[in-house]
């Protein structure tokens, strides 16, 4: 029911020229509240008033609740055009005396005079989440997202553009038939999702052609392995298969996916379980390097952030996740009352909906959607309270219009996953994009950045996948810089610590950025989760899983004293993932740069190498603090970082060690010391100190060992930094000496 108060709310009020703001006395509200008026019911429920407080209260009598209006006047919005109607979608309400703010839906239904006069045009949250009207406003983002974002049309880095509207497809794709306009009706597809719909797919031979296309990123699982292409079936993928016929083999989850494609009337769909040919190696790696190409150039990406019981696309929430609904009476502009109108609390919890079941997703655990994630420019994802739609300019958008802000910095940054790191925003450009190109320091930044996140992701298969689940990042990062070298032809890569050959990116690292890259630190997770990898290089970040990385921050008093004079490939083997180094070894850059054909490079590196005791952990962290203040390293993470001294004065500090090997992990590895070790010095930085500068030295930790080929060989143990007086002596006196690192 509703009170007289109610009975004579008048929509009209709010026309263009009026004053903007109507209202209501809190003690009315309380009065008709309790005698049961449903709309001021909802007010003081959603604004957490008391209905005892709002009658009550001698002091409240006097304060106002405050009405106003939101207007969605374009199309892109509502689907409506500014033609004079009211374009009303929201009410915006203002509580005096709490300070609190509403805003509340407002819809009518189709064919009402409120909604064909356009006077109201917005929508209530309802239990499906895939209805036409969900369908229809995606449809109306896509095509404003089309219109009005030029970073939405190109790549990462803005090295390509791309035409929205007819991009190459992949080799592969799921072709979708919309056999709808067949039957003797000529009825279109249904709008549910869970109806039998004339359609049938096939797996097509797609490439060199052009087009639109949908790509899902998703977890591997059981269902997952039970619908893969296989040489076996691939034949007969290629073949129409019929929408009713029991040997679809399509998961649930991939069905959801083609039928929604198919009612965005988008034709193509790329799936990596169907569209790569799981046994096939070689199938398999010609794909996965083109997978960067294949997730930017998509028309949209679907993210099964969560999925429904029986493993498909969530279609529907629940009842009494949603706010209530209470109706008003819809008045012309003569007065007169002609049906109704609805009104809904706008949802509180869209944030956290939004950080439960996406952000903090297991499928955001993975490390193989990072890459997917960071690359999509269109994502639609699923939470507990419907889909959400967010691009390369704008926040994640709840289908009613509700926007999850980021409040993002930098690029691919801002919201945090299941680890505990930020997973990132589709938002990622504007907030930084600069008038002019980006330099390559910005470049080489985000690249460390995007890997102190990926690794601290899963990755089913480690050893295979290290490398290859973030190429496609790597590749566009590669793009940039080759950009950004096109734009200042005068300016050399300084930073290059390069000598004798041109490689761009070796074992997950680029050699414009490498002096630093090879400075990586573990964070400790968990003992039982650390793992060495085979066949990358010690010296690599990728040769540790299980552990956040981290690079330092380069300052600007640092000096590079290294230098790299030689890159050699060694040759893996695909089945033990171990180098061979009885094999011919190559000094040439291999065809899959960023690929596992570029996963175990020794380098020659030309730098002075000192011998050092490494002794067991700090006694306590108040030590391990002061040594990182004194080599101008400010962090709290340092538990686990050891003490160092050198052969000339055992019994003083000289620096600390965070090895990252796990054999040296266990509790009383972390009490022995270690001999026969070398410090490698990688850089230095000038420190002041009471009126007078010293320096600290940045060093690799290494232990010699044996390789066939090679002499002075050593790998890499761990990282750290020396000081003092002693290793200052030492480093001015000693001569460069050259090295493999392996």
């Amino acid at each position: 029911m509703l009170c007289e108060r109610c009975q004579n709310f008048d929509i009209q009020a709010f026309s263009r020229n009026a004053y903007p703001y109507r209202g209501y006395l809190l003690s009315a509200i309380g009065q008709s509240a309790r005698e049961g008026c449903s709309f001021c019911n909802l007010l003081l429920h959603y604004a957490g008033i008391s209905i005892s407080s709002a009658c009550d209260s001698s002091f409240l009598w006097r304060d106002w609740v405050h009405f106003s209006v939101v207007r969605e006047a374009n199309s892109t919005s509502t689907g409506f055009e500014d033609d004079g109607g009211l374009n009303i979608s929201y009410l915006h309400v203002e509580f005096d005396f709490t300070d609190t703010e509403l805003d509340l839906h407002v819809a009518a239904d189709e064919g009402t005079p409120a909604r064909d006069r356009r006077d109201i045009t917005g929508r209530i949250v309802e239990t499906g989440c895939l209805t036409e009207r969900d369908i229809g406003f995606a449809k109306a983002w896509l095509a404003n997202c089309d219109l009005d974002h030029p970073a939405c049309h190109s790549t990462l880095f803005d090295t390509q553009t791309i035409d929205v509207a007819n991009t190459p497809l992949p080799s592969r794709c799921i072709e979708i038939r919309d056999l709808g306009a067949m039957n003797s009706e000529g009825a279109s597809s249904s709008s549910r999702m869970t109806e039998s719909v004339l359609w049938d797919w096939r797996l097509s031979e797609t490439s060199g052609q052009t087009g639109q296309y949908i790509i899902l990123s998703h977890r591997w699982n059981e269902a997952t392995e039970a619908y893969k292409t296989t040489r076996s079936n691939y034949s007969r993928r290629l073949e129409d298969i019929k929408h009713e016929s029991p040997e679809m083999d399509l998961s649930p989850l991939f069905m959801d996916v083609c039928r929604l494609a198919n009612r965005f009337h988008i034709r193509y769909v790329w799936i990596d379980t169907i569209c790569i040919i799981q046994d096939d190696a070689n199938d398999w790696k010609r794909e996965s390097a083109k997978m960067a190409d294949y997730y930017q150039q998509a028309w949209l990406t679907i993210c099964a952030t969560i999925t429904a019981p029986h493993g498909g696309l969530i279609t529907s929430m629940e009842a009494e996740d949603l706010p209530r609904v209470s109706r008003l009476p819809y008045r012309n502009k003569g007065g007169q009352q002609e049906g109704y109108f609805y009104v809904q609390c706008r949802h509180k919890d869209f944030i956290e909906a939004y950080k439960s079941s996406v952000t903090l997703s297991e499928l955001l655990d993975r490390g193989w959607v990072h890459q997917e994630w960071t690359l999509s420019r269109r994502i639609l994802t699923f939470s507990t309270l419907g889909i959400f739609l967010e691009c390369q300019s704008s926040d994640p958008q709840a289908v009613f219009g509700d926007m999850v802000s980021m409040m993002t910095q930098r690029p691919g940054f801002g919201v945090q996953g299941r680890t505990g790191l930020d997973i990132g925003s589709k938002s990622r450009r504007e907030p930084w994009l600069p008038s002019e190109p980006v330099g390559i320091e910005k470049i080489l930044d985000d690249w460390g950045t995007t890997i102190e996140r990926f690794s601290a992701l899963r990755l089913t298969k480690t050893s295979q996948d290290m490398l290859v689940a973030i190429a496609g990042v790597a590749r566009e990062v590669s793009r940039a810089i080759d950009s950004w070298r096109d734009r200042t032809p005068e300016t050399r890569d300084k930073d290059a610590c390069t000598i004798g050959h041109t490689r761009k990116y070796v074992c997950g690292i680029f050699m414009q950025y490498l002096w630093a890259s090879l400075l990586w630190e573990c964070t400790q997770l968990e003992d039982a989760t650390r793992i060495k990898i085979n066949g990358i290089p010690t010296w690599s970040w990728a040769s540790i899983g299980g552990s956040k990385i981290n690079f330092p921050s380069v300052w600007y008093r640092n000096t590079k004293v290294c230098n790299i004079f030689e890159a050699i490939t060694i040759p893996v083997d695909e089945l033990t993932w171990q180098p061979d180094f009885s094999r011919p070894m190559v000094n040439t850059i291999p065809e899959d740069e960023f690929g596992n054909d570029n996963r175990f490079v020794v380098l020659g590196i030309q730098a002075i190498l000192q011998p050092v005791r490494i002794d067991e952990v700090f006694t306590s962290l108040g030590d391990a603090y002061r040594a990182g203040r004194v080599t101008c390293t400010y962090k709290e993470d340092n538990e686990t970082w050891r003490r160092v001294s050198i052969p000339s004065n055992p019994n003083l500090i000289a620096g600390w060690a965070s090895l990252e090997d796990p054999s040296y992990q266990t509790p009383a590895a972390r009490r022995s010391s270690l001999e026969g070790i070398h410090a490698l010095y990688i850089g230095k930085l000038n420190r002041q100190n009471e009126g007078w500068y010293q320096y600290v030295f940045k060093v690799l930790y290494l232990r010699p060992v044996e390789r066939q080929g090679f002499t002075n060989c050593f790998e890499r143990i761990g990282v750290g930094r020396l000081f003092g007086p002693d290793v200052e002596r030492f480093f001015d006196a000693e001569e460069k000496t050259q090295i493999y690192l392996v």
